[in-house]
């Protein structure tokens, strides 16, 4: 037991080092801005991209929300729920 708290207690002073946090926070830094620069702007999307992504999401929700509110709900609900959110 006493082996396994100073396990656990050197790994979180390794892990909390100031060391550790630096280059936790250099990695970090350089995924978000490569070469520490910005995002170039996205293009942005027409209506009808737009459109499509919403439909495409309906689709998906209405099949998850049965699933998950037909369990403590009972069906009725859910067939409901998902015909409201084929309306989006």
């Amino acid at each position: 037991m006493a082996d396994e708290r100073r396990k656990v207690r050197n790994a979180l002073r390794s892990t909390m080092s100031a060391d550790s946090m630096e280059r936790t926070l250099a990695g970090l830094q350089e995924s978000l801005w490569p070469g520490g620069g910005t995002r170039p702007p996205s293009v942005p999307r027409t209506d009808t991209e737009k459109t499509e992504t919403r439909i495409r999401a309906s689709k998906k929700l209405g099949l998850l929300i049965p699933g998950m509110s037909g369990y403590s709900r009972g069906g009725t609900v859910a067939d409901v729920r998902t015909k409201t959110l084929w309306r989006i």
